[in-house]
């Protein structure tokens, strides 16, 4: 199973075929710029040519950009790389089997899928052989024409290099067309939702606690770094259980970390589990936005399922973060009376059968 927040760069850097020759000269005076201005600064000139268009030179720098990006962005953190589909994939799809649970015919909730590229890995289990899946969240997407691209995009990549993103595991390329061809492809590509079969793959823009489903209507329901911001969490999974079908399987990766600690290393990833901040549930900035997390451990989440009617089936952590016992004394409690090892399991994976 992948580690969803480890997203290394390309090792060695870019792979000889990737680097345009000859490379053009670095300018000194651009070499600390804040990248976001530069990158900004760029996607304007583009938008907004000249009049006549841009010179071949200038044409020429863009392609060389678009050929080192496209190598170097092809990392966990970027929502339409086939890296995060893969780590996805990884994460999600061994649990499945391995619980003895099928993904040909299910019905998939994806809890929380975000507003960036809320439709692609529902896309993707579609693609190999899940009937319908709902994808879940409270805000409305970001950029509805980049979706519907970027699930173009996903169909490209199984069809052309399927192993980048599933593996070893064999593809049918014919059966995975098949089990896409209610989608108009070409009007995705041309950045229209409209090419959805919005019967099988349909965007809620709704709270987990009310999900369109009908009682034990899903087979399967997956989050990713979801849980942990929730507030009402037994409201969430009351209602989990309403939608899951009788050994159904829940798969949640929880990422039970002081999330400020992504932006800034002084952060410890347990500083938010500091005595003076107080209650379960916090708002804490994070640079542009505010954010919340409720602060529960991944060790504490079983009994909270258990609650609602779900067994756990393994609770496994993918990072771990370091701390001992004398940052322990600086917590609240409940924190500071857990173990060592349970503190230290930073983002867990979380698998859950619902019993009949």
């Amino acid at each position: 199973m992948a580690d969803l927040h480890a997203a290394p760069p390309p090792e060695g850097g870019l792979p000889a075929w990737a680097v345009p020759r000859p490379l053009p000269p670095r300018i000194p005076e651009l070499a600390e710029a804040d990248l976001r201005r530069l990158a900004a600064a760029v996607a304007w000139r583009v938008a907004e040519p000249p009049p006549g268009g841009l010179p071949a030179s200038a044409l020429k720098a863009c392609c060389d950009l678009h050929d080192v990006l496209t190598v170097c962005l092809d990392v966990h953190d970027n929502r339409w790389s086939p890296r995060r589909y893969a780590d996805l994939f990884a994460t999600y799809g061994t649990p499945i089997e391995a619980h003895g649970r099928e993904l040909r015919g299910a019905t998939v909730v994806d809890l929380g899928c975000g507003v960036v590229n809320p439709l692609g890995f529902g896309f993707l289990l579609l693609m190999l052989g899940a009937r319908r899946c709902l994808a879940i969240e409270e805000s409305p997407l970001a950029n509805p024409a980049r979706a519907a691209r970027g699930l173009a995009d996903l169909a490209a990549s199984m069809l052309v290099d399927p192993a980048a993103i599933v593996g070893d595991r064999p593809i049918d390329r014919a059966e995975l067309l098949a089990n896409v061809a209610s989608f108009d492809l070409a009007r995705l590509t041309r950045g229209d939702l409209g090419g959805v079969d919005d019967a099988r793959l349909r965007f809620a823009q709704t709270t987990g606690a009310r999900m369109p489903l009908a009682d034990g209507e899903a087979d399967i329901v997956i989050s990713q770094a979801v849980l942990e911001h929730v507030r009402e969490l037994d409201d969430v999974l009351a209602e989990a259980a309403r939608v899951t079908a009788p050994g159904g399987l829940g798969i949640h990766v929880i990422d039970a970390t002081d999330h400020r600690a992504y932006e800034d290393p002084a952060v410890h990833p347990l500083d938010y589990l500091r005595a003076e901040l107080q209650g379960e549930f916090l708002t804490l900035d994070l640079g542009d936005f505010r954010y919340h997390q409720n602060r529960l451990r991944p060790c504490q989440f079983p009994d909270r399922f258990a609650a609602h009617g779900f067994a756990t089936l393994s609770l496994v952590p993918l990072r771990t973060v370091p701390v001992d016992a004398a940052r322990r004394e600086s917590f609240a409690e409940p924190f500071r009376a857990l173990g060592l090892d349970d503190l230290a399991a930073g983002v867990a994976l979380l698998v859950v059968r619902r019993d009949g």
